[in-house]
């Protein structure tokens, strides 16, 4: 039932949002905002570090809020293991001097071990407590913004020679299509992910990987990185 009250064309005009960004400040910025659309909050949305918890990025309080938590607050912050968490059922330092203050009474957060960062979302006494289809939510949303961020370690390792036009320029076979998603795939994006960047269907992106391949006698993604003269680290 979860699943059926997600909004999911507005989920996938959220992804559009966030593979348009150009820097990993952008992208992390620009997640907390716009999750707006998909889980409304009254209070804050924030990213954080997955290993410290530290908070890299957020949206709602104060950068004092934020200098609070980061140098003391979230370093006697209490176990807790639920995915949705009403604060009002802790009593300590944590609650007492720093969440209920600023107004930060329900939590939303996802942790998944292999994810580098994640979102948190907090809301106010006032609003109601978050429901299933906003854990849904939220666990594609992480997912993606992981892929995302990822992808931001694997450019500084990229060289100049993965741009379409020097693919292009390289490989005369290939059509200007075909260059720009050649030119994605060394970048290790999915297929799904290539699509959403640009703006073609799943199966159009298949077509012309399927092309790829064939013009360059290659049959996976490795082999196409070596043909290109690229070998990118392992995610």
């Amino acid at each position: 039932m979860a699943y059926e009250r997600v909004a999911w064309p507005k989920l996938r005009d959220y992804f559009f949002r966030l593979s348009n960004c150009t820097t990993r400040q952008e992208l992390y910025h620009t997640s907390c905002v716009e999750i707006q659309q998909l889980i409304p909050y009254d209070e804050t949305a924030g990213i954080f570090n997955s290993v410290d918890s530290v908070n890299i990025e957020g949206f709602g309080k104060s950068d004092a809020c934020t200098a609070a938590y980061n140098s003391y607050y979230r370093a006697i912050t209490p176990e807790h293991s639920s995915i949705i968490t009403d604060w009002r059922n802790f009593d300590c330092e944590f609650t007492v001097d720093f969440i209920f203050p600023n107004g930060l009474y329900k939590s939303l957060a996802h942790r998944a071990p292999e994810h580098r960062v994640t979102m948190r979302i907090h809301r106010s006494q006032r609003s109601p407590n978050f429901s299933e289809s906003d854990v849904v939510i939220l666990d594609f949303v992480n997912d993606y913004l992981n892929n995302l961020d990822l992808r931001f370690d694997e450019h500084a390792n990229i060289d100049s020679l993965t741009s379409a036009a020097t693919i292009a320029e390289r490989f005369r076979c290939l059509t200007r299509r075909e260059s720009e998603v050649c030119s994605l795939l060394l970048y290790r994006l999915t297929t799904a992910e290539i699509a959403a960047r640009l703006f073609l269907s799943r199966r159009t992106v298949e077509c012309h990987v399927a092309n790829i391949f064939d013009k360059l006698q290659v049959h996976t993604r490795e082999q196409l990185r070596w043909k290109v003269g690229v070998l990118l680290p392992a995610p």
